[in-house]
């Protein structure tokens, strides 16, 4: 259980720094109504939710798009709680770098955690 888990997760038996947690984010304050049918979420970052097809599934099934890059297509932008390892910074990633972009040129782009994502799917 012990391999499995280590496979899954990325991490080695030897790694005894905790996870790098994702911090100092630009998430939307207040978080604005997480919204599926018709919009389009893209993820980065590692999920707790599950695997990232199951978290693309579930916008899927509620009428919304998944895409892969940040684009002007974009409506959210989901941010797991564990920073990847292919990140270009160890806060923050290009996926993160193009939503701040784009929603400074008055794109309405969110930046929502996973949290917020969670609680909107577990709410309908």
């Amino acid at each position: 259980l012990n391999e499995l888990l280590l496979d899954l997760t990325g991490e080695t038996e030897e790694h005894d720094q905790p996870l790098n947690l994702s911090t100092r984010l630009p998430f939307d304050d207040p978080t604005p109504p997480i919204l599926f049918e018709g919009h389009e979420h893209v993820f980065t970052g590692r999920m707790l939710y599950g695997m990232r097809r199951d978290c693309e599934g579930k916008v899927v099934d509620r009428g919304g798009r998944v895409g892969t890059t940040v684009t002007k297509r974009t409506s959210f932008l989901v941010i797991g709680p564990i920073a990847s390892s292919a990140w270009l910074e160890s806060t923050h990633g290009r996926k993160i770098l193009r939503a701040v972009e784009l929603r400074s040129e008055g794109l309405p782009l969110r930046i929502v955690s996973e949290e917020a994502w969670i609680q909107a799917i577990e709410s309908g």
